[in-house]
């Protein structure tokens, strides 16, 4: 699934177009940056989401200093370049602190099944254990993915997590955005 959205596009929109946000009306129309071969990837190539404290994805800044953000990170590359953004009235976001409470008790439940598990390996043989292996290896596997938040939103349904405190999302599907056809440049340093 992750390749398979890697390689969908988002909407692109002229300058006029672009909204405000969520349905036109929406505190959303964040900023991204990236060096011109990332805006151009974001647009039409495929994706590489970055790596981030909140989640991997793209992250894109908004709210009154989403700009300034998004500015400060295009000016550290010489062909720095700044995407605007608005959210589909559709768009499925999560708080992070609501993302990271779900999180931490699907770890709690994982970690509680991985005991029951534990003990059951002691008290069988032959296929029994052979299943019960399985099924250790296969929590293990997940409970090292949801350590990376926006990998759980996403196997969640939700397409960008909201980290509120920092005016930031992280974009997890780019099928959610609409995104303006021209680059921002960033402005120089005053």
């Amino acid at each position: 699934m992750a390749l398979l959205l890697r390689q969908i596009v988002p909407t692109h929109v002229g300058v006029n177009r672009i909204g405000n946000g969520c349905g036109g009306g929406g505190k959303h129309r964040p900023h991204a940056r990236g060096g011109e071969p990332f805006t151009e990837q974001f647009r039409s190539g495929t994706l590489f989401a970055g790596y981030g404290i909140y989640g991997n994805g793209t992250y894109a800044a908004y709210g009154s200093e989403g700009f300034a953000t998004a500015n400060i990170f295009a000016r550290m590359g010489r062909t720095g370049r700044i995407l605007r953004l608005s959210l589909r009235p559709e768009t499925r976001t999560i708080a992070y602190e609501e993302l990271d409470k779900k999180c931490k008790r699907m770890q709690e439940e994982i970690q509680r099944r991985m005991h029951e598990l534990q003990r059951q390996t002691h008290q069988t043989s032959g296929e029994g254990l052979a299943s019960a292996e399985r099924q250790m290896e296969q929590l293990k596997r997940l409970n090292k993915a949801i350590d990376d938040r926006g990998v759980y939103a996403a196997l969640l349904g939700y397409d960008a997590i909201d980290v509120q405190d920092q005016q930031y999302l992280v974009i997890l599907n780019r099928t959610a955005v609409r995104v303006q056809k021209e680059d921002l440049m960033p402005r120089a340093r005053s």
